[in-house]
């Protein structure tokens, strides 16, 4: 999530769509089951991202996760094409007793604003025992009320100043929030 969402060219291997659990860099010359990509692909297309997304990680080993947050985050960066070329990049500010556990940061242009999160060090967390009263805090240059977690689908209205953690992480450690 935050190779297709930072600063830059995502760099992706061919055939790196899915899992590569190889002791080695992938080299392009390896053989792509593009037939089962495209089933993927389809399946993905075809129902709730919610029910997809849970689904996929029930069953993990296939990488059909890895695939569903790329396919969602390309199709995000093509849609909002001048805000990941030319808009801006700032972090987002994170409080309460799990806020060290939160990557989080935005990306703004004049045509829009995204919030991009990500769980860190789940160790710790789980050693100060959840997320208790951490959030994330509304950015003030992101100017919506009303916003749709990406990859979920869900809807992420801004709680406050912004949006628990727990409530952000419901489903995944990741969270992409563009302005509904």
């Amino acid at each position: 999530m935050l190779k297709l969402t930072s600063p830059g060219v995502p760099d992706i291997y061919q055939g790196g769509e899915l899992w590569d659990l190889s002791l080695m860099d992938p080299d392009n010359r390896r053989p792509v089951d593009y037939t089962m990509r495209s089933k993927m692909l389809e399946t993905l297309n075809a129902s709730e991202p919610l029910m997809h997304l849970k689904h996929c990680l029930e069953d993990w080993h296939d990488g059909a996760i890895k695939l569903a947050v790329t396919a969602k985050l390309l199709s995000l960066r093509e849609h909002y094409s001048e805000l990941f070329s030319e808009g801006s990049y700032e972090p987002v500010t994170t409080q309460g007793p799990g806020a060290e556990q939160i990557c989080a940061f935005h990306r703004s242009h004049a045509r829009g604003c995204i919030i991009v999160a990500t769980t860190r060090l789940p160790a710790t967390l789980e050693r100060i025992e959840g997320w208790e009263d951490t959030a994330i805090v509304h950015p003030p240059q992101c100017h919506a009320t009303q916003w749709r977690e990406v990859l979920t689908g869900r809807a992420r209205p801004v709680n406050g100043n912004g949006w628990p953690a727990e409530y952000l992480f419901e489903h995944l450690p990741i969270a992409v929030l563009v302005a509904a």
